[in-house]
């Protein structure tokens, strides 16, 4: 009886059941392959998205330019190009343009309109320290760069590659800007 029982249940289930049945997994299977699909075209769309946010900054950020324009200074020279003009005559003017006690000097190099070339040597400069120094002594004659040695603001009158004078009081180096 039995085997019976067993034979009967099998008649009982109809084909169109066996076709729902399949329909049942495979449609489940082709909804979780678009869910998959789905996901990994989300990821691929974060990691373009993160990539150009992160990585290359300009597609997704406002196009600035800025222009920057540079102004060189002819008349501020380097203690060691102070005998290297090719004027025959000029001045040289050495002081700490960051020192606001000497702001005097910079009122002084606006008016100047003498025939003479002025140049200028800022002795805050890491370039001119090495000629700079408050405490030593003064070489009032020297003949090349590395013999000049500056304790204050000090202008220095040049001719033909030779120091002709050589002034450290303010009053003085004011009187030369008139």
């Amino acid at each position: 009886m039995k085997k019976k029982k067993k034979v009967q249940e099998k008649r009982f289930e109809s084909k169109e059941i066996k076709k729902n049945r399949e329909l049942n997994s495979d449609y489940k299977t082709a909804i979780g392959f678009v869910v998959v699909l789905a996901i990994v075209a989300g990821l691929f769309g974060l990691l373009y998205f993160f990539t150009g946010k992160y990585v290359k900054k300009d597609e997704f950020q406002t196009a600035t330019t800025s222009t920057t324009t540079v102004e060189f200074d002819e008349s501020t020279i380097s203690v060691a190009n102070v005998f290297k003009q090719k004027d025959k005559e000029y001045y040289c003017l050495f002081y700490d343009k960051k020192d606001k006690t000497h702001s005097m000097y910079d009122t002084l190099l606006i008016r100047y309109t003498g025939s003479v070339p002025m140049y200028t040597i800022d002795l805050s400069n890491a370039m001119n320290k090495k000629n700079y120094d408050k405490s030593g002594s003064e070489n009032t004659k020297p003949t090349k760069a590395s013999e000049i040695m500056i304790t204050r603001p000090t202008l220095i009158h040049i001719k033909d590659n030779e120091v002709i004078e050589y002034i450290t009081e303010r009053d003085k180096i004011a009187e030369k800007f008139a």
